[in-house]
């Protein structure tokens, strides 16, 4: 019986790690993009078992052709699995540079982002965060009306500006900043309901940065049977940021892990760095689920910030870990810089805007 558990579990294995390969926007396919590491820990120790069976029962009627079949089949999952994970490991090449600290020829930008969990009644602990941590954004993502109450009490006076969204659907958000907003849309790029934040930001030296925050719709049987409209929505924000060469920075949480494949693709046709490359995972979903937690909350910068510190921060009654990150934005970087942009799966990226009927000039370019 433990014999033929392990073999249904390896060839179950193997075919959630097949299923993403399709170019299919079902839930039901991309949702097997989110637990590339728990698959990675599975195949792991299903092919370790596959070894002590290949070894210690040999002379114990075991079909060693069946056996060994099986252990391979684990180690190719392995393999699959790690292509997609490896560049988050601490050892790994980190593409966003490492600055200790702010020096006389950086300006440092504090960004603290949270998915509350609309129902939450925690408020205080946010606020209590936000005074620990002293950033200069503050962004909440499912903040509704009485949300907004409590952080305009709370933070309002520090954060004399601010973009407010309450809603009640899940995709309300609000962004309280120290630093002036110069202009700023609210815009509902590809869904009627989900909106998104285009802002354009002046740091202390003068400088101005662009800041957009999106929370699109994952895929799931509760949400949206399709991919689709989020992956419409990251990518169209990708191709417009491609346009630019001005420092940005892309914030919220996206609904899709860092390694997907619509990532991928958004972070080469945007230019971003994505920090957490060589650095860790900084898993924030699910926080009350150890077993099943993966990286939903997501920041990227472009070339002209370096990284100071990021940190992850429990956030009492949220279901999401709140993401705490530091950059310091180069002087000389803004002046001298011009981004080169890596240019794959362009068709890909594409068909999959165009299936939304999407378009890079939908998106607020708050000039």
């Amino acid at each position: 019986m433990l014999l033929f558990g392990w073999i249904v579990l390896s060839v179950a294995l193997a075919a959630v790690t097949l299923l993403p390969m399709f170019n299919c926007s079902d839930w039901k396919i991309r949702c097997w993009e989110f637990p590339r590491l728990q698959i990675f820990v599975l195949a792991t120790l299903c092919c370790i078992f596959g070894l002590y069976i290949n070894f210690s029962l040999a002379a114990e009627n075991v079909n060693s052709l069946i056996t060994w079949s099986i252990t391979l089949l684990n180690v190719w999952v392995m393999g699959y699995q790690a292509k997609w994970l490896y560049r988050f490991l601490p050892w790994m090449e980190k593409t966003s540079r490492a600055c200790k600290q702010p020096n006389s020829e950086q300006v440092g930008l504090k960004v603290l982002v949270a998915n509350v969990l609309m129902k939450n009644q925690h408020k205080d602990e946010l606020i209590s965060l936000v005074k620990q941590t002293k950033p200069d954004i503050v962004i909440t993502l499912e903040s509704d009306k009485d949300w907004q109450c409590a952080l305009d009490r709370g933070i309002a006076y520090d954060y004399p500006y601010s973009i407010k969204k309450p809603l009640n659907n899940l995709y309300g958000m609000h962004l309280y900043s120290k630093l002036a907003i110069e202009k700023y849309e609210v815009s509902y790029l590809i869904e009627p309901k989900i909106p998104s934040f285009h802002a354009r930001v002046k740091m202390p030296s003068g400088q101005e940065i662009k800041l957009r925050v999106l929370h699109p719709k994952p895929p799931s049987p509760t949400e949206a049977d399709y991919s689709q409209s989020r992956d419409a929505e990251l990518l169209v924000v990708g191709k417009q940021i491609s346009k630019d060469d001005v420092p940005t920075i892309v914030t919220g949480d996206l609904n899709d892990v860092a390694w997907s494949r619509t990532t991928r693709e958004f972070v080469k046709l945007s230019g971003l760095k994505d920090p957490r490359e060589g650095r860790g995972f900084f898993n924030t979903f699910h926080a009350m689920i150890p077993v099943l937690r993966w990286p939903l909350d997501h920041i990227f910068h472009s070339d002209h910030f370096s990284l100071v510190k990021m940190e992850k921060f429990k956030l009492k009654g949220s279901d999401h870990y709140s993401l705490f990150t530091e950059l310091a934005l180069d002087k000389q970087s803004v002046e001298i810089k011009s981004r080169e942009h890596q240019r794959q799966d362009k068709d890909l990226a594409k068909q999959r805007m165009n299936a939304e009927n999407a378009d890079s000039h939908d998106v607020p370019d708050v000039e």
